[in-house]
């Protein structure tokens, strides 16, 4: 049951994305928009605590469209849809991931999979409930948005356990169906050019998640972070805008307006920054209704009604969702999302565009910010900068350019010339005001050394550059799809716009092959590059059959970086791992006088004992431990360290004996011999 689970949650999927069709969405826009449906309707499930109730009506609501289907195509015979190339693309490479992924069963690696993403996911299915209200063992008080790991959530909501390489599943199902909407433009017998676009979408994540040649797994397809589903719903909702081709001077139509506002909460859904692209592609959408002439709005008077009910639409929707997970983690979690900013200078979110105009226009600006933001534009002009495959910002940008320029080339449609002009620009505008959102963030968000170090500047540009990418070549083949479509086509215009695509597939498959071997992707990917984390769950499992499921755990491993207190408290849930005075490394962080983070010291052994005896610890786990531990803090073990050092055992009992006279705490720790954690 727990594998058949990712097969009945696609079938459910498969289901409510026909009943969509059935009802007149088109074919390719039907996937993500069944998928952007059971991730924003169990969201809100789950805000009112009630994830459990939520997902049995998410499924009750697909066997419905199922039943709906059956009843008006069989008992009324009436005549199946023509589904077209995207929908049979979705089904059959969504299908294949999922086998895939059941036959390689991988498991999380990366950093953020145990710090968030992979906590958030296993909290739901383990509680039920989400992160920001599940019990972890310390204050985390993380505001990120569930949207991923709700989805997560649908896919192995029955049976027991929990399973990584599910998430990854759904996941990969969701990338698929972002996929299909970016193939719209494409019937039947557009497949010469659909499939070639295809593959680029398929090989996009590598080109900008993976850049440099690979010595280990590539994390693509294989990564619960949000970062890569979020530009491919930027992409999904660029496509369900132009690919429905709304009129410019009519009144927002429902059929219209319903799917794209579906796309703008999702994009809201999957990460905070999110919002900022949902409000990109609704000014995208306002000025292509705006400017772009069609034949019954010819003047700008004429189309200005329906272009700003469009916006106040897109942007109602937006408000809506953030504004209510803002209220929900305002209630559940007290944080105030406006003004809690942290970061180097502490300041409220509603000052840091302000301070950093300031700091921009000024003749005196400090070394910090020179450094950031000459950082920033290096990587964007850099020949081999983080940017991509391709090179830097500036080589993305230059392709996505020349795929728009050859679209409005390859086309007489003036309204297709006009929408490539009016898209050119203001997403150039969009990408601005982005690099400008990420610039602020290293600025006045991040620690100094991350900003320093522009730490994880591919991760927070990409998701920009792949909506926009995907969404340049959605226009060049709606201009190859138009210029078939004419009664008189010029004939060499439609095979050079696939002769296009064709080139730049085979060359991001190279240059993807070049640099990432076969064995190293989730293609290739042998079950033996999980052994470690596979043989370390084992241990877990074998660490928390011998612990008291209401108890809380002392962590100690005095070499740590923070990954191995977060991976441990990842594995062992629902056993509490305790925070452990620095997550094991017993060091505490000093704060200035003015509030700031200080220097780290050392706890002393007293001070030690103290934190044991108020913790509510009942166990200490020594996953490493050296001759410098045992010197500082030996006094405190009734056998001086010495069952841990002879390999007998990795758990000590917290035995509390009461406090002194002058209140001080009094606690030992006794070896539970036999009780090794790890081999």
């Amino acid at each position: 049951m727990a594998d058949a689970r990712v097969l009945l949650a696609f079938a459910a999927l498969i289901a409510l994305a026909l009943f969509y069709i059935e009802r007149g969405l088109p074919a390719a826009f039907a996937p993500f928009c069944a998928a952007g449906s059971v991730m924003a309707a169990a969201t809100v499930f789950a805000c009112f605590g009630l994830a459990v109730a939520g997902m049995w009506a998410v499924y009750l609501a697909c066997l419905a469209a199922a039943g709906w289907l059956v009843f008006r195509w069989g008992v009324q015979k009436r005549a199946l849809p023509k589904l077209g190339f995207a929908f049979w693309f979705f089904v059959a490479v969504g299908l294949f991931f999922i086998l895939l992924l059941w036959a390689k069963r991988p498991m999380f690696t990366e950093w953020d999979e145990f710090s968030l993403w992979g906590p958030a996911a296993k909290l739901l299915k383990v509680f039920g409930q989400l992160h920001t209200v599940a019990p972890i063992g310390w204050n985390w008080p993380q505001p990120s948005v569930p949207g991923m790991p709700v989805f997560a959530y649908f896919f192995q909501f029955f049976g027991t356990g929990f399973s990584e390489w599910q998430v990854y599943a759904a996941y990969d199902v969701f990338l698929v169906a972002a996929m299909a909407a970016v193939l719209a433009p494409f019937g039947r017998k557009g497949w010469n050019i659909a499939a070639p676009t295809a593959l680029i979408c398929l090989l996009t994540p590598y080109v900008f998640r993976h850049y440099r040649p690979s010595t280990a797994v590539s994390p693509v397809y294989l990564d619960s972070y949000v970062d890569i589903p979020l530009g491919f719903a930027f992409a999904a909702a660029l496509a369900i805008w132009f690919a429905s081709r709304p009129a410019g001077g009519a009144k927002p139509r429902l059929s219209e307006m319903l799917p794209f506002g579906l796309a703008l909460a999702v994009l809201c859904l999957i990460k905070d920054i999110g919002t900022e692209l949902a409000l990109v592609a609704a000014v995208l959408a306002f000025t292509d209704t705006l400017f772009v002439k069609r034949a019954d709005a010819p003047r700008l008077k004429n189309r200005a009604g329906g272009a700003f009910a469009r916006l106040g639409i897109g942007l109602g929707v937006i408000v809506a969702t953030f504004g209510g997970w803002s209220a929900y983690t305002g209630v559940v979690l007290e944080v105030d999302r406006s003004v809690d900013a942290g970061g180097r200078l502490n300041i409220p979110l509603q000052e840091i565009p302000a301070h950093f105009l300031s700091e921009l226009f000024s003749s005196e600006k400090s070394e910090f910010f020179t450094t950031v933001t000459g950082g920033m534009a290096r990587e964007f002009f850099s020949v081999r900068g983080r940017g991509s495959m391709l090179g830097g910002g500036i080589a993305v940008v230059a392709v996505i350019f020349g795929l728009l320029a050859l679209a409005a080339f390859l086309t007489k449609d003036r309204q297709h010339r006009r929408r490539c002009l009016c898209f050119g620009l203001f997403s150039t505008l969009g990408f601005v005001a982005w690099q400008l959102l990420i610039t602020m963030s290293y600025l006045y968000l991040f620690k100094i050394e991350q900003s320093l170090g522009l730490e994880s500047y591919d991760r927070y540009i990409y998701p920009y550059y792949i909506g926009w990418l995907l969404a340049a070549l959605l226009l060049l083949g709606q201009a190859v799809a138009g210029e078939e479509a004419r009664e008189t086509p010029v004939w060499w215009r439609a095979p050079l716009g696939k002769a296009v695509a064709l080139g730049l597939a085979a060359a991001v498959a190279l240059r993807v092959a070049l640099l990432i071997p076969a064995q190293y992707t989730v293609f290739g990917v042998d079950k033996s590059a999980y052994n470690q984390r596979r043989a370390y769950a084992q241990d877990v499992e074998a660490l928390t059959g011998l612990l008291d499921p209401a108890g809380r755990t002392f962590y100690v491993n005095s070499a740590d970086n923070g990954l191995g207190w977060l991976t441990l408290c990842y594995q062992m849930l629902p056993y509490q791992l305790d925070y452990s005075v620095g997550g094991g490394t017993l060091e505490r962080q000093l704060k200035n006088e003015d509030g700031t983070l200080g220097d780290k010291r050392q706890v002393n052994a007293a001070e030690l004992e103290a934190y044991l005896f108020e913790s509510g610890c009942d166990v200490v786990y020594l996953e490493q431990a050296d001759g410098d531990f045992r010197e500082q803090y030996g006094a405190l073990f009734t056998d001086g360290m010495a069952a841990y050092f002879d390999g007998e055992t990795d758990l000590y009992r917290v035995v509390r004996t009461g406090s002194t006279e002058d209140g001080d705490a009094v606690c030992y720790l006794e070896p539970m011999v036999g009780a090794r954690a790890h081999y």
